[in-house]
């Protein structure tokens, strides 16, 4: 009985660590500090959709207040992740765009909402050199999932080989590769 209570509170304490994205549950947010972790313990990550932060910052509640980029999107990327599904919506709504993050900001929002269409403009509008792979990553997923038939995903392995051409570091290519397993072993 103890080992099972013990189990059983590990469990709980484990499932925020990849939280599945707004009604998108194909898709998991992690910071990388933990998906570093799971790797390093054996947990298999080869056919799961994480989508992976630098990190998360709790103070959600001061969002409008914050001007920097990376902080920013670290408290956008807490409110993903325990889905604060108002506080989201209300800060996309009024974001100002013109700060580039805010791009992303929306198109993970709309991302997390399957509203891919939406997701997609504001991905193509991000121009900053940071989170590219992220961008390109995700430009590829949203063309995946737009498919009818998921046999027909030849245009899809063509973004997701220019998410690999862009990566700077052999997680981020493991990752596309893992995307690509995924997308191979479903069709």
């Amino acid at each position: 009985m103890r080992k099972q209570t013990i189990l059983f509170f590990f469990f709980l304490f484990s499932i925020p660590t990849f939280g599945k994205i707004g009604i998108n549950g194909n898709y998991s947010i992690v910071s990388q500090k933990d998906y570093e972790k799971k790797v390093s313990k054996g947990y298999n990550v080869a056919l799961s959709k994480f989508i992976i932060v630098p990190g998360y910052n709790k103070k959600y509640k001061d969002i409008s207040e914050v001007k920097n980029k990376y902080d920013l999107f670290a408290i956008f990327s807490f409110m993903l992740k325990k889905n604060k599904i108002s506080k989201m919506e209300e800060y996309v709504s009024k974001c100002d765009t013109a700060f580039q993050i805010n791009n992303l900001i929306c198109g993970l929002y709309y991302f997390s909402q399957k509203q891919y269409l939406n997701a997609l403009v504001y991905f193509e509008n991000y121009m900053e050199e940071d989170f590219q792979f992220l961008k390109y990553l995700l430009i590829a997923d949203i063309n995946y999932e737009l498919l009818e038939n998921k046999n027909n995903y030849k245009l899809a392995l063509q973004l997701y080989q220019e998410a690999f051409d862009i990566s700077k570091r052999e997680q981020e290519k493991t990752i596309v590769n893992n995307r690509i397993k995924n997308i191979k072993y479903r069709s």
